[in-house]
Order: C-alpha cells, then sequence, then structure tokens
C-alpha cells in the first residue's frame, strides 16, 4: 500500500508540473510579446518580477523532482 501511494502522490505532482509548465510559458510569452525591451534596455520591475517566477517555479520543480525521486528510490529498495 505504500508504495501505491507514492505512486499516486508522484502522478498527481508530476500533473501540477505538467500543468504549471504552460501557464508559466505563455506568461513569460505574454509578457514579452505586450512589453518588449528595447536592446539597451534593463528589465523592469514587471519583466524581472515574472523571470524570477519562472526561475523559481523551475528550481522548485528541480529540486521537488530530485527529491522525489530519491525518497521514491529508497521506497522501492524495501522501506
Amino acid at each position: 500500500m505504500r508504495l501505491q501511494q507514492a505512486s499516486i502522490d508522484i502522478e498527481a505532482w508530476l500533473d501540477q508540473l505538467r500543468d504549471a509548465k504552460p501557464k508559466i510559458i505563455e506568461r513569460y510569452n505574454r509578457v514579452i510579446e505586450t512589453q518588449p525591451l528595447p536592446a539597451d534596455c534593463r528589465p523592469g520591475p514587471e519583466r524581472l518580477r515574472e523571470l524570477n517566477a519562472a526561475i523559481d517555479a523551475a528550481n522548485a520543480a528541480i529540486a521537488g523532482e530530485s527529491g522525489k525521486e530519491v525518497q521514491t528510490g529508497r521506497e522501492s529498495n524495501g522501506r
């Protein structure tokens, strides 16, 4: 039962990541299209927030993915 629940949890988590990825990309692309920067300009506060949100989401996904793989690996080794 424990492995079955872990599998269900991982699938739910993967579904959340699959749903989040296109939304993050779309949000980033929308900001690029609606507020393009001149070549010599630095990112403004809104663009910087969008970039940071995308970076944070990617880092959280990577960290969560690594943690789940390690945890699942331990589960399958007899724990």
